[in-house]
């Protein structure tokens, strides 16, 4: 952990918490890692107006879904989600950009732990999952709901997969919101005080074969609180041949996906 880091380390959390996940469709929840008030202070402070001129420079523009407004906006007649999202690859040019990075390699540190953890899980090659995710593609995601009169009659964030391999969430003022839908029922997740929600996404449900199910999930909203929350988005090198695990394809298992180049891969669902 950097010395100068505000954040309680998380490199030192042991692999074995992450390794009792079982192939399901549930998100994981790890009790690890305190992210300091000063880091929500200056999110709330980015989404509101105090800092009009910083956010007209990072409005996102019609060729490229980085920076602050929507994302799949793909019609001026459609209902938009209740919600303002920055969406940046790393890493972001923001007044708080060193507390930012600081967060952000402790993801880092965290998603490589947890994909050592998975490795083992499903008994794949170590130095294979090491190769594909240590230099991987890491993005960013700032989310701000506000409060909704009508919250039956809006979305915070519409019905969706996630791109990557894993997303790490952070919930700031432990408003609830969050959903993951199980045999087409939305189920809601909790907000645990300095919890750590992970899910899976659909790189890594493509190297598991399936065995590792992508999370559909959508984020509701509240008629009188805000919900503060930020995901950070881990998947493999943009170079990568990305197929199934050689040890999971041939009987017992059944090839549920082709290979193909990530490079044609989004990362921005999430």
């Amino acid at each position: 952990m950097n010395p100068r880091s505000p954040f309680r380390s998380l490199s030192s959390m042991s692999g074995a918490y992450a390794a009792k996940t079982r192939p399901s469709w549930k998100s994981c929840t790890l009790l690890a890692g305190i992210v300091p008030g000063f880091f929500q202070v200056e999110m709330k402070k980015f989404f509101s107006l105090q800092l009009e001129e910083e956010k007209r420079r990072l409005w996102q523009t019609p060729d490229n879904q980085e920076g602050l407004g929507q994302l799949f906006v793909v019609s001026d007649e459609q209902k938009l989600d209740w919600s303002d999202l920055f969406y940046k690859k790393m890493p972001p040019k923001l007044s708080f950009r060193e507390k930012m990075e600081l967060y952000c390699h402790e993801m880092k540190v965290l998603a490589m732990l947890i994909l050592g953890s998975l490795a083992r899980a499903l008994k794949v090659d170590a130095v294979m999952m090491w190769e594909m995710f240590e230099d991987g593609v890491q993005s960013i995601r700032m989310n701000y709901y506000l409060p909704c009169p009508e919250p039956s009659k809006a979305i915070g964030f519409s019905p969706h997969s996630d791109a990557d391999a894993l997303t790490i969430l952070y919930q700031f003022n432990y408003t609830d919101g969050l959903q993951i839908r199980k045999d087409g029922i939305w189920m809601p997740i909790r907000s645990i005080p300095n919890a750590l929600i992970v899910n899976k996404g659909d790189i890594m449900e493509i190297f598991s074969n399936g065995i590792y199910r992508n999370i559909e999930h959508r984020a509701t909203v509240n008629s009188t609180k805000e919900r503060l929350s930020v995901a950070t988005f881990y998947s493999c090198r943009l170079d990568t041949d990305l197929g199934p695990a050689p040890n999971l394809v041939g009987l017992p298992f059944f090839r549920l996906f082709q290979s193909s180049s990530t490079s044609r891969t989004s990362t921005l669902r999430g």
